[in-house]
């Protein structure tokens, strides 16, 4: 295999390569189409290294969605541990089906008292302390599954 050694002569803007060290072969280049070319190259790995950047950040919000999502379905895991995202359609689908199959069961309509709360269904308290009715809830959370989709 050939080895080579470049000399640029900064007066002449001429670069040399020759072969080393007992090689005769020498190359003269135009130093002025030398830098063109650098210069293009370095617009593609700038451009690249730009777009690899962008691709970071996306791949960076996924990871951020899909642990979200993952914690969501299967509760905070412990310190330093993420759930394995490879089951989360499935789960997904199980549960969206669990929410259609629960509301076929319960199809009667809120039944609202005085205060326009639900008697017909399992009233709880959510997490702001107010009463909500569990079908409503599921109908809501199906409903949202819907649009989004669409």
């Amino acid at each position: 295999m050939k080895r080579y050694r470049f000399r640029f002569n900064k007066d002449t803007d001429d670069c040399e390569a020759y072969e080393h060290p007992d090689g005769d072969y020498v190359l003269q280049s135009d130093a002025a189409e030398m830098r063109k070319t650098i210069d293009s190259q370095t617009e593609v790995v700038c451009n690249l290294k730009a777009e690899n950047d962008e691709l970071h950040k996306l791949i960076a919000r996924l990871a951020e969605l899909l642990t979200g999502v993952a914690n969501a379905i299967k509760g905070e895991p412990p310190p330093l541990v993420l759930h394995d995202w490879s089951d989360l359609p499935k789960l997904a689908g199980r549960l969206r089906k669990a929410c259609a199959a629960a509301l076929e069961v319960c199809d009667s309509p809120c039944r609202l008292d005085h205060h326009g709360l639900c008697q017909e269904h399992n009233l709880r308290r959510n997490e702001a302390g107010e009463p909500e009715c569990q079908v409503t809830m599921l109908r809501a959370a199906l409903d949202a599954g819907k649009e989004g989709g669409q």
